[in-house]
């Protein structure tokens, strides 16, 4: 797999900043702002719903806050980091990753399952391919250009 796969899901910005690194550090001002990031690092690995309650908590206590939902403080951290994730469907029994020479298969070629919900599959007439499985891969390459941003970090490593 290439930058320039075509099967890659990379967004454009993603890749762009891939290519071409940030060359500052990062500083966050807004207190609000840093307390959302904070929140959505805390909670990374829960449900997303951990994090929402908290944001009702917040809004609760101090409802002129411009504290984010859930989706944006997402789409801040990828801009402001450069790293975002790579979702790719996954056979349901993990046997298989849909991508490089496995992209375009419809099944598994170890269990023979199926890549796409069959209920959703059918009852859209083969429309709509929602995947029973995916994961997330947040590319290595990412994660070393932003921690290079941080000369403590860097020296670190």
């Amino acid at each position: 797999s290439t930058l320039d796969d075509s099967l890659l899901p990379l967004d454009p910005d993603a890749l762009d900043c891939l290519r071409n690194p940030p060359q500052h550090q990062l500083k966050i001002e807004d207190p609000h702002l840093h307390l959302a990031i904070d929140t959505y690092l805390a909670l990374e690995h829960s449900a997303i719903e951990a994090y929402n309650n908290v944001h009702k908590a917040v809004l609760r206590c101090y409802p002129d806050t411009d504290f984010p939902s859930y989706y944006k403080i997402k789409h801040i951290v990828a801009q402001m980091s450069g790293i975002e994730s790579i979702i790719d469907d996954m056979c349901a029994e993990d046997c298989t990753a849909f991508t490089g020479d496995y992209a375009l298969l419809n099944h598994c070629p170890h269990c023979h399952s199926y890549r796409y919900d069959q209920i959703k599959y059918k009852a859209s007439n083969g429309k709509v391919k929602s995947p029973v499985k995916v994961f997330y891969t947040a590319p290595i390459s990412l994660q070393l250009q932003t921690l290079y941003q941080d000369p403590a970090a860097a020296a670190n490593m």
